[in-house]
This record gives C-alpha cells, sequence and structure tokens, in this order.
C-alpha cells in the first residue's frame, strides 16, 4: 500500500486500513504506535545518523503493536 504525500494528521483516520481483517474501531490503536515509530526513526536517521531501514522500522513497528494490544477488546487481540 502506498500513502498518498497528501496525508496529514487531520487526514490521517481516513486512509485505508492496512489490515482488511482489523476491526475499525481498533484502528486508531494500531495507527498511533505506527506513526510514533515513523517519526523516532525519521528522528534517529536526522540527529543520529542512522541509515533509513524500512526492515528495522518495520519490526518496531511489530513490537510497538504487541505492546498495544492491551488496550484492544479481548476478541481483538488476534
Amino acid at each position: 500500500m502506498v500513502i498518498p504525500p497528501a496525508v496529514t494528521v487531520a487526514t490521517l483516520w481516513d486512509i485505508p486500513r492496512l489490515v482488511p481483517q482489523l476491526p475499525a474501531t481498533s484502528f486508531a490503536t494500531c495507527c498511533v504506535p505506527c506513526v510514533q515509530q515513523l517519526w523516532k526513526h525519521r528522528h534517529d536517521v536526522v540527529f543520529r545518523g542512522q541509515d533509513v531501514s524500512l526492515p528495522r522500522l518495520r519490526i518496531t513497528c511489530k513490537e510497538e503493536a504487541r505492546l498495544w494490544r492491551c488496550r484492544l477488546p479481548r476478541e481483538d487481540k488476534w
């Protein structure tokens, strides 16, 4: 999936869900940690001189999503 360049914080909630099986009510719970990890990754690249790494970003997003599962209703924690 490619996110259009015109996406802003205001329109972030209008992008299609990356995982169609994810309930719409849980989208924000999954979106927030990924956006946070994207910001942290950019910070590390700009200010700490780290290389851009999509695999590293994906791993950190998955780890954060695992930690945020506690915020989901029990039936959505798959």
